[in-house]
């Protein structure tokens, strides 16, 4: 039996996910335990239980949360009356499909009621790895020595902070050397910043330009395809927003979000809105706009509530599961940027 306390990262990140794969189908996982408390002084690092006992595949993984100190905790009592040991008991088969797709931080640390959307999202969309045509990927890593404000024919657009948090990429603030630019370099179609501060985003990208180590969006067919506003749409959503919020990591410092393109991959992103002309009438609109700095004036904006009423009717989501994903949303948002000195910069 070999039991290990460590950071909890391994539950959230890509390297952990290879580890999650591994020790499902390689060893019977008893337990992993959480809990409110920090119990290293001086040690900014959360951290996990991990219990699990021989080569043999065992039939499911308990996540348990403890909201009391674990000081003379029983494992036993802990899985048998969750609710008399003050602790939240999570139990997954072995064989779930949830297990494999999604990393366990996922599964773990968010509300069984999102998980329940996630999978009435799921039916009816599509990861962007499952479409032909469409693939997800990491804007451009360079120096500030290869980024330049001037344009001339050695130069090419490039999306940066400076640019603020458009819906329409319409007109540049820098420009990158062609020179660093590699061959395969594939231009994106839609671009979303990897760290999050208070405004969620996703640029479409109208001047053929690249980013500057943001989330990028490709695609083999027509810009200006119908999928691709599909997309666009989708990814300007609250719940496309808070399906980020939940699977990014808090580890960037001043209550910034670690979003990365992996965590795009799993969930869906495609769904075959049926109104391309109410789409493209807030495309338009959405040139000369720019997302608010607060989370909540964001959601309530008129052309946020516009995607979302398209989104949520889709998706069949009720009023209240609605006011939920917004809730969710805001909250978490302030939870992170309340920690923040700068967040009025984010």
């Amino acid at each position: 039996v070999n039991c290990c306390i460590t950071q909890d990262s391994w539950l959230s990140s890509d390297y952990g996910k290879k580890v999650q794969n591994y020790i499902s189908q390689n060893t019977n996982i008893k337990a992993i335990v959480d809990s409110d408390f920090k119990y290293f002084e001086g040690a900014n690092i959360n951290t996990v239980i991990t219990i699990f006992q021989g080569k043999t595949k065992g039939d499911s993984v308990d996540y348990i949360r403890s909201h009391v100190s674990l000081e003379n905790k029983s494992l036993y009592k802990m899985k048998k009356n969750p609710d008399d040991e003050k602790c939240d008991l999570r139990h997954f088969q072995i064989e779930d499909k949830l297990l494999s797709d999604f990393k366990w931080g996922l599964l773990f640390f968010t509300e069984k009621q999102f998980m329940d959307l996630l999978l009435k999202a799921s039916k009816k969309g599509s990861p962007l790895n499952q479409q032909s045509g469409f693939s997800i990927g990491q804007g451009v890593n360079t120096t500030k020595n290869n980024i330049v404000e001037k344009s001339d024919s050695n130069n090419i657009p490039i999306f940066v902070a400076e640019d603020g948090a458009p819906l329409v990429w319409t007109s540049p603030t820098a420009y990158v050397k062609k020179s660093v630019i590699s061959k395969d370099r594939k231009i994106p179609v839609l671009m979303m910043p990897r760290g999050v501060g208070s405004r969620y985003y996703c640029a479409f990208n109208c001047i053929d330009g690249y980013s500057a180590s943001y989330v990028d969006i490709y695609t083999t067919g027509k810009r200006d395809s119908d999928d691709v506003f599909r997309v666009w749409l989708f990814c300007n959503s609250s719940f496309a927003c808070l399906l980020r919020e939940s699977s990014g990591r808090t580890n960037l410092g001043g209550g910034m979000l670690k979003a990365e393109a992996t965590d795009m991959k799993v969930f869906p992103l495609l769904y075959k809105f049926s109104n391309m002309k109410e789409i493209k009438e807030i495309y338009e609109h959405a040139k000369s706009y720019e997302v608010p700095g607060n989370i909540e004036n964001s959601v309530t904006d008129e052309i946020h509530k516009k995607i979302d009423a398209i989104v949520y009717k889709y998706l069949d989501f009720s009023t209240d599961e609605q006011k939920y994903i917004e809730n969710q949303l805001v909250e978490a948002v302030k939870r992170r940027t309340e920690k923040s000195k700068t967040s009025g910069k984010c």
